[in-house]
């Protein structure tokens, strides 16, 4: 499993891939303590793949897409840049 995560620079975010389903796990435990409290999570489709989005007060804060091996999660990518969020809104609140 490899964790991947964008925030452009404004956000906090893994600045290199995670490899590992152990160490995956440990800094999305981690990191849902510490930035997710008050999140509200959704489940979408993105590009085709199933997704999360999470919102704070109504705003879109980060969208989690997931490939998928069989019924296995191969790899996880989390976009928290507010540019490309603002994009990704956008594009998900259309009819």
């Amino acid at each position: 499993m490899t964790w991947w995560s964008d925030g452009g620079g404004r956000v906090s975010a893994a600045r290199r891939p995670i490899e590992g389903r152990d160490k995956v796990l440990r800094f999305l435990t981690g990191g849902m303590q510490r930035f997710a409290a008050g999140w509200e999570f959704t489940v979408a489709e993105v590009n085709g793949m199933p997704a999360l989005l999470a919102r704070s007060d109504d705003v879109l804060t980060g969208v989690l897409s997931f490939d998928l091996r069989g019924d296995v999660i191969s790899e996880l990518r989390a976009v928290m840049n507010p540019d490309k969020l603002g994009f990704v809104g956008r594009q998900l609140a259309r009819p």
